[in-house]
């Protein structure tokens, strides 16, 4: 069963500035490091970063490897 909606001013979004490239892609930049992690595998340490995204919420906020944050 459908219920009706009814209009709240809360879930307007606001409205970003976003650079798009001519191919159509997004450039993202890091804020700020969030936290760190090593995950060990057999025979290998991976060191984890969690990093705020430029236009995204720290909800939003991602864990990737330090080569592809250098990167």
């Amino acid at each position: 069963m459908l219920i009706r909606y009814c209009p709240d001013p809360s879930h307007v979004f606001s409205k970003e500035e976003i650079e798009i490239q001519p191919d159509l892609t997004q450039k993202e930049k890091t804020v700020k490091t969030l936290a760190c992690e090593v995950k060990e595998l057999r025979k290998k340490l991976i060191l984890l970063v969690k990093v705020q995204w430029c236009s995204h919420k720290i909800e939003e906020s991602t864990w990737d490897s330090e080569e592809t944050v250098k990167a």
